[in-house]
């Protein structure tokens, strides 16, 4: 092991962390797209069981606390990009589903990010230092995920939030 103390392998990791948030969120903003933190919802929405999960679901799939999910809807909901359906089933039970406008916001997204990809992502990494990175970063994910219940690591769709 090299001579890098702890605190800057933290240090350099929410650097990196927050200047890729802060360019997405940049190219977001300039295409007139949902936020990152809504565009996770929409992520998590869309991957779904028709399209709808409970707040406290969503909290737990994002790893957000339940209160921020909650206003996260409120604005989606607002903007008409989801809706919030009672239960059949449970009349305590609300669920957060994707309306056919969330499905196009994500989609618009989506384009956004892919098109933001490159530039982001592959600054000063070769796509296959970047494939290596994100093994490395589901790695550290998994291994500090809330009882640590799984021993494999998922695909990249189960982490990905676009």
């Amino acid at each position: 092991m090299n001579d890098i103390s702890p605190e800057t392998h933290l240090d350099v990791f929410l650097r990196a962390t927050r200047i890729v948030a802060l360019r997405m969120a940049q190219a977001f903003a300039e295409a007139n797209a949902v936020r990152t933190r809504e565009a996770s919802v929409l992520v998590s929405l869309d991957r779904a069981p028709d399209r709808r999960m409970r707040i406290d679901e969503l909290s737990q799939d994002l790893l957000i606390e339940k209160s921020s999910v909650s206003r996260t809807v409120d604005r989606l909901e607002r903007a008409g990009y989801v809706q919030r359906v009672a239960s059949s089933h449970d009349r305590r039970a609300v669920y957060a589903a994707m309306t056919s406008e969330g499905r196009n916001a994500l989609r618009h997204v989506t384009r956004v990010f892919r098109s933001a990809f490159d530039d982001v992502f592959l600054a000063g990494l070769t796509p296959s230092e970047l494939e290596q990175m994100t093994e490395l970063l589901r790695r550290l994910y998994m291994a500090n995920l809330p009882g640590r219940q799984a021993e494999t690591p998922p695909g990249p769709e189960a982490v990905t939030t676009i």
